[in-house]
């Protein structure tokens, strides 16, 4: 709380000093996503952006574009409106893992909303329930610490139980609260604060207060104080993601899922095709979309 006082006093008296109220962060410390809501709030501030990378590797990222801007006479760098840059899990690469490993596998005519069927079921994600567990690797991998979409676990925010069952599944401490992803057409209503062009939560680098209806229907994703983390998706930046969650809205009038990182704890997110099977096996998950193909644990 303290940090996060200080660093909002600075800000305030350099905002009013120097007449600005857009804002750009990176380093560790913005990794604090409730500092960026208090941020966001400032009176004098109307809008922040966070790198995505916002640790060393923003900074790093932001010296080099530095240079570059000096090198070509004052070039600004346009906004990167998604952070797919890296390892591309495709249909190739996937055939080969999944036929080396044995998997029986399935490549469905509709995934999205196959998956979107498994995630719905029982409405609810209680294991009794029917609820579903499903894993993504497909496309290529975000840069950064966040996973979004393309190296993504998902699961029903209906239910609060599935945070112990993720948890105990993934090796994670109790305290690490989980964040949904929401499609751009309906966070408003769950996330009142959220505008637009507030292009930072497209990245999940900010908390917002929850609304009642994200409270009854997202109870999972909001944490203790009532707050979330959302990535907000538009169906442009990944059309194949945005699409399993826009059929979950239309089977259950919920619009939002669990979205959290495909990797045990204290372990890599994974990158490769053959990295996503091992960590579907070694959590037992209930199923795993692997670029246009489809595998699902046979006890399930």
């Amino acid at each position: 709380a303290y940090t996060e006082q200080l660093i909002c006093n600075w800000v305030q008296a350099q905002a009013q000093k120097l007449q600005f109220s857009k804002l750009a962060l990176a380093g560790g410390v913005f990794a604090n996503v409730k500092l960026n809501q208090r941020l966001l709030a400032l009176p004098e501030i109307d809008n922040i952006y966070v790198h995505p990378n916002m640790g060393d590797g923003g900074l790093a990222t932001g010296a080099a574009y530095e240079v570059y801007s000096r090198l070509q006479n004052g070039l600004i760098p346009k906004l990167q409106p998604h952070v797919y840059l890296g390892t591309e899990i495709n249909r190739e690469t996937a055939l080969a893992a999944l036929e080396k490993s044995g998997l029986a596998y399935s490549e469905p005519d509709n995934l999205s909303y196959t998956v979107a069927k498994l995630l719905a079921a029982g409405k609810v994600v209680a294991r009794a329930a029917g609820g579903k567990v499903v894993a993504r690797a497909a496309g290529k991998m975000e840069y950064g610490p966040r996973a979004l979409g393309n190296r993504t676990v998902m699961a029903s925010c209906q239910d609060k139980a599935i945070n112990q069952w993720l948890n105990e599944k993934f090796a994670r401490t109790e305290f690490m609260p989980f964040a949904p992803v929401i499609i751009e057409e309906q966070a408003q209503a769950y996330f009142p604060d959220w505008r637009e062009d507030h292009v930072a939560a497209r990245f999940m680098t900010l908390t917002y207060d929850a609304s009642a209806i994200a409270q009854k229907n997202i109870p999972a994703a909001v944490h203790v104080d009532n707050t979330a983390r959302p990535q907000v998706i538009r169906r442009v930046d990944n059309p194949d993601y945005y699409d399993i969650i826009n059929d979950y809205y239309q089977l259950t009038g919920v619009a939002s899922v669990i979205n959290t990182s495909f990797n045990m704890h204290e372990e890599p997110i994974v990158r490769t095709a053959e990295e996503a099977i091992q960590a579907f096996q070694a959590a037992q998950l209930d199923a795993l979309i692997l670029d246009s193909f489809l595998i699902e644990q046979a006890s399930n």
